[in-house]
């Protein structure tokens, strides 16, 4: 059995993937201590995120730096680099090397970006589909590499990543190369893991922060909020959770977004306390969990915790179309902010929420997302 020797690549979302996932990837630190975190940003003329403290993190110039470096130090890797054009000269690099590639989806129940597409951004669908047909086309020419696993704690996969198009053409082809994935294993989603042996209490309430800015998104400014708009926005946000926490005596905890400018933000927040990478801590500890949308509201219902949307035309038409679609797909309260007059506090019932999420994620395995990768990957 060989030495595993694991990377990370990333390029302008560094925070966001060791965020997302950093359980994973401090238990993959612990089994194998051989772990790079591959950083594309000077190569696509990116900023450079600050550097992670506990990995070793390789940052190349140029394509022809990078290729060197793969020759002798990589043999796995985690790639979070997306399959668009802009990004075409590193997949067709990395197809030349005998590398494994790995894809997750963990923790993704839900959509919320979908609908918005759909309505409002037929050109940004178009432009997905002919990017997904192009890397499709390379796929299968062997120009650009394939995922040899994907780990998925979401069920309903097969509109995605197994649709009948793809099965018909390689059946008619005799390959499986029309699949972008060969392998496709299911894994409890991180809730899961999350959740395991946490002592949780009814202490705070929690909102989660959601960047009003682009955000990387393919949003028209159209249908983004204005500063005045924001503004207006963050006022009636504070005076309503000011409003929950002298009703229900609860101090506000506001777990800020990775990608937020801390400083802009605090100012906003001045009366309650904010707190950057401690999503869970205070998840645990949530009497109450509000936000506009944030896929992460999954570990809420399932731990039981009482939730409520938020909505306003001062957000724009991208984030009230995720607010909406989060609060029918789990049927939550959904309050409007620019009603001051509303003061009722209602919250649906948390089984029939768990039901649903239920029936969108994988929860029924015996072992952890976390060491089902881990078996897997020493048998490589």
């Amino acid at each position: 059995m060989y030495k595993k020797i694991i990377g990370i690549f990333v390029c302008n979302n560094l925070t966001n993937v060791l965020n997302l996932d950093r359980k994973l990837y401090e238990n993959l630190y612990k089994e194998f201590k051989n772990l790079y975190i591959i950083d594309l940003s000077l190569i696509y003329n990116f900023k450079l995120e600050k550097k992670p403290e506990y990995y070793k993190t390789f940052r190349p110039k140029t394509l022809d730096e990078l290729d060197k470096f793969l020759n002798n130090n990589l043999n796995i890797f985690f790639n979070h680099v997306p399959r668009q054009l802009f990004f075409l000269k590193f997949h067709i690099l990395i197809n030349k090397k005998n590398l494994i590639n790995i894809d997750l989806n963990l923790g993704n129940s839900i959509q919320l970006n979908e609908l918005y597409y759909k309505k409002n951004n037929y050109g940004m669908i178009l432009k997905k589909k002919i990017n997904r047909a192009i890397y499709k086309i390379l796929g299968v020419f062997n120009v650009v590499k394939t995922y040899d696993y994907l780990f998925i704690s979401t069920k309903k996969i097969k509109k995605y990543y197994r649709n009948k198009r793809d099965n018909f053409f390689n059946k008619f082809f005799f390959t499986k190369k029309f699949f972008k994935h060969k392998n496709i294993i299911f894994v409890n989603d991180k809730i899961f893991d999350l959740s395991k042996n946490i002592k949780k209490t009814k202490k705070y309430i929690v909102y989660i922060d959601t960047p009003l800015s682009k955000n990387g998104n393919d949003v028209p400014m159209h249908d983004l909020p204005s500063s005045i708009q924001k503004e207006k926005f963050y006022n009636n946000l504070v005076d309503y959770l000011y409003k929950l926490s002298e009703k229900y005596r609860k101090k506000v905890i506001i777990c800020l977004h990775p990608k937020t400018n801390n400083n802009e933000i605090k100012k906003k927040f001045k009366y309650f306390i904010c707190k950057k990478f401690s999503l869970w801590k205070y998840l645990n500890q949530a009497f109450l969990v509000t936000c506009i949308a944030s896929t992460t509201i999954s570990y809420a219902i399932y731990n039981k915790k009482k939730i409520l949307i938020f909505s306003s035309s001062n957000l724009g038409k991208y984030q009230q179309s995720r607010a909406s679609v989060l609060s029918k797909s789990y049927k939550i309260n959904m309050v409007n902010l620019d009603n001051k007059k509303e003061k009722k506090y209602r919250f649906q019932n948390k089984n029939s929420r768990l039901k649903i999420l239920k029936k969108n994620i994988v929860l029924e395995k015996k072992e952890s997302s976390i060491l089902r990768i881990i078996k897997i990957i020493k048998k490589i």
